[in-house]
């Protein structure tokens, strides 16, 4: 008995120095390691903010649409098609107009305003965590988790993803965190709307936090949230489209004409998404292993049940309520933030992950904010478990896997994130720039559009430009409401006669395309009537994309 009693007493002693120092000592290193990648983050940022030259190959577009606004005229007007074509939301340009207005229209502006909302989408998780009760060392990690993954490929840069993913997250669970008050869902509504006019597929925020209400909270809150929403979205969509005749062509009907289904992208993206998130899978792991031996050791008998169907109908049928209103569709807890994370893994593996375009950023935009607060939701669920060891081990020790887990996801991320190279750039830029002030009539490859436009040179393919051909809609239901399919074709027709005329007339003094690819010229076409004078790589370090432009100067009259 002394033996074992001096024992007892060792373990007793040893758990609690390691309890009492090594946690605080490993809290120490974790914060400090926060501040190292924080600060690194940050200043990778401010690189990509200042950097004078684009950094995504159709970065430039926006930059015109906001030009066009300065001069007040109107970015959806027929009359601008396609040259001005915008397959994004007004909402972006909007809130860039006032800064442009008093500080130029330049990258640092549209990059800062990007920034500001990136930042407040991460500041979003870090309160809504702390309101929780997390650890706040652990709120600052996940934040800085979804900062660097919404630092990667064209987010940060002048294009309204930042903007769109502020409103979503906060659309979703700024009610959540109100616990669905009627003014949250009012705010909740609002939000939704404005992101649907940044970036079309972020109005799901709204499906979400309807059909969650429905099924889980109150079918009669969410019938008078989703009316409501329906509402708004008709009655904003009738004056959008009353004074933007192209609007709802350029942002949905383009869009949804031009989908893609690449199984071999989804999957390529699945690899990347899941080798930056190693970490916290390993979380997820852990916690789902925990929690079957929580469900084993509280209920042995029912869980290799044979009478699985009594169980089915007592967990399941018995809880459904489809007659009163104030009541849920089921009477089941289900942690919102799982909900919401596999509603977004639904979305992105089988609609928008198989659209080859912006490689990642759907997954990084729709399911990450989620999958980092499902992780801290649900260790909380546990620690709340009546088994005491349960209890013990996720209040004491869970930050033994958790503080590694999340170092690993910073690191691989970092890691992962393009290397600037400034020299290359700017001596490529230099270059190209000298030769667009040489010249004053260009047709140009989307890559030199914000060149073209800090010289006030028109620009004749933004990018965006080429999608005006996919902009037809469904006829003849719309006819009355928007454009018809035949003039939307005679327009795009008539901008491709027109550059074919001024290319065989040799109206342009330059034409720079990209190596063997232009929408609006043929190669053949080109070598009757230019000459190749040389050819430069403009390397974007951001989107890494090398595209290599082509100088076209006239041929000579013999």
């Amino acid at each position: 008995m002394s033996i074992l009693h001096h024992f007892e007493s060792f373990c007793t002693i040893f758990f609690d120095f390691f309890s009492l120092y090594i946690k605080k000592i490993l809290f120490i290193l974790f914060g400090i390691l926060l501040i190292y990648f924080g600060y690194n983050f940050l200043h990778y940022h401010y690189h990509i903010v200042t950097h004078p030259y684009q950094s995504e190959y159709r970065e430039g577009a926006m930059l015109l649409s906001t030009d066009l606004l300065l001069k007040g005229g109107n970015i959806y007007k027929m009359e601008n098609m396609p040259a001005a074509a915008n397959v994004y939301g007004i909402g972006y340009q909007l809130l860039v107009y006032p800064f442009a207005k008093l500080f130029g229209s330049t990258f640092v502006i549209h990059r800062s305003i990007s920034g500001v909302c990136i930042l407040c989408a991460c500041f979003l998780i870090f309160v809504l965590l702390r309101k929780m009760k997390i650890t706040t060392l652990f709120c600052i990690g996940a934040a800085l988790i979804l900062y660097v993954l919404l630092l990667f490929y064209a987010t940060p840069l002048a294009r309204p993803d930042g903007l769109g993913t502020f409103l979503f997250i906060s659309s979703v669970y700024l009610p959540y965190m109100a616990k669905f008050s009627r003014k949250s869902l009012l705010l909740s509504n609002l939000l939704g709307i404005l992101a649907f006019y940044t970036k079309v597929y972020f109005v799901v925020s709204l499906f979400y936090v309807t059909t969650y209400l429905f099924i889980f909270i109150s079918k009669r809150k969410a019938i008078y949230y989703g009316l409501f929403s329906f509402f708004l979205l008709f009655a904003t969509g009738l004056i959008i489209n009353r004074y933007f005749e192209t609007y709802f062509l350029n942002t949905f009907f383009t869009s949804f004409n031009s989908v893609t289904n690449s199984v071999a992208y989804l999957w390529l993206q699945c690899d990347e998404f899941l080798r930056l998130h190693f970490g916290l899978v390993i979380v997820v792991m852990i916690i789902l292993l925990c929690y079957f031996f929580l469900l084993l050791f509280e209920n042995k008998k029912n869980l290799f049940i044979n009478d699985w169907h009594e169980v089915f109908i007592q967990k399941i049928i018995c809880r459904f309520d489809i007659i009163h209103l104030n009541k849920p569709l089921i009477n089941i807890r289900c942690l919102y933030s799982l909900y919401c994370m596999l509603l977004s893994i639904a979305i992105v593996f089988f609609w928008m992950g198989r659209h080859p375009g912006a490689y990642v950023t759907y997954f990084y935009q729709l399911i990450t904010p989620f999958l980092l607060v499902f992780i801290f939701d649900w260790i909380k669920h546990l620690q709340e478990a009546r088994k005491k060891n349960f209890h013990l081990f996720f209040t004491q020790y869970s930050y033994m896997f958790l503080i590694p887990c999340l170092i690993m996801t910073l690191y691989r991320s970092y890691s992962s994130l393009p290397i600037v190279r400034s020299e290359y750039d700017i001596q490529a830029w230099t270059e190209m720039e000298k030769i667009i002030d040489s010249h004053q009539q260009i047709l140009n490859s989307p890559v030199i559009a914000s060149l073209l436009l800090e010289q006030k040179k028109p620009v004749y393919d933004s990018g965006h430009t080429e999608f005006f051909q996919n902009a037809y809609h469904f006829e003849p239901i719309l006819n009355n409401m928007m454009p018809s399919n035949e003039k939307i074709a005679e327009q795009y027709n008539h901008y491709l006669q027109d550059i074919a005329h001024d290319v065989k007339e040799k109206v342009f003094d330059a034409v720079i395309i990209t190596n063997g690819d232009s929408p609006f010229v043929s190669i053949e076409t080109l070598q009757t009537y230019y000459s190749l004078k040389q050819s430069i790589d403009i390397f974007m370090y951001q989107a890494e994309q090398i595209y290599q432009l082509d100088v076209w100067e006239p041929q000579k009259d013999e």
